[in-house]
């Protein structure tokens, strides 16, 4: 798939999406989590606009401080509402909830919650390309290799991807979950961390819960 053909294939999606859900049935918990996740954003913007090698101890500490924060936050919407799908918060309410999730340090949650995710993302109820960037997360934390090539590391000021399960159908795995052909992602992820995107692979290493 190339990356116009991508492009015009998540702009069909995402106007189905609102075709059939609009903006969900709940705008309350929408505009909720619409302030956690600019939260998240504005918290990050800094980062990114500083290559890694620059960032301080300082800054690391204040990124995990609220990302704890807004973990906390989300869970008390999960307890409370059960997971935002596209028929309570809409499309860009279910790709919120789940970079939220995404960015915890949570990973016996984000662990315990996969298999709800899954199913969810199965039925078209979740994005599942944002399903598949946190079911790489999960497994490269757990020393796996990934499904969907999401995951890259950060070692001698370059980036390597790390290692996938089969990746002879790599290409056609990324397609079904609508995400970025490889090349393209890879070029995203250079733009954004101001970083040379090598084809070296990494091994996952596990991380504490």
């Amino acid at each position: 798939m190339q990356q116009v053909t991508w492009e015009k294939a998540v702009e069909a999606q995402h106007d189905a999406l609102i075709k059939r859900w609009g903006k969900g049935t709940d705008p309350v918990l929408r505009e909720k989590l619409q302030a956690i996740y600019q939260r998240d954003q504005d918290a990050r913007r800094l980062m990114m606009t500083l290559p890694p090698a620059e960032w301080t101890d300082a800054l690391r500490k204040q990124q995990r401080d609220t990302d704890a924060t807004l973990t906390l936050q989300l869970k008390e919407i999960v307890n409370t509402y059960g997971w935002p799908t596209f028929r309570l918060v809409g499309s860009e309410g279910a790709s919120q909830a789940l970079l939220i999730l995404n960015h915890s340090a949570d990973h016996t949650w984000q662990r315990g919650m996969l298999p709800q995710l899954e199913r969810l993302a199965r039925n078209q109820q979740i994005p599942e390309s944002d399903f598949a960037m946190l079911l790489d997360k999960i497994l490269v934390a757990s020393g796996k290799p990934q499904r969907y090539g999401m995951n890259f590391k950060f070692a001698d000021g370059k980036m390597q991807m790390y290692a996938v399960e089969d990746p002879e159908h790599l290409t056609e795995r990324r397609e079904r979950a609508m995400l970025p052909p490889l090349m393209v992602y890879k070029h995203m992820l250079a733009e954004a961390y101001h970083l040379k995107v090598t084809d070296e692979v990494a091994q996952p290493e596990s991380m504490k819960p």
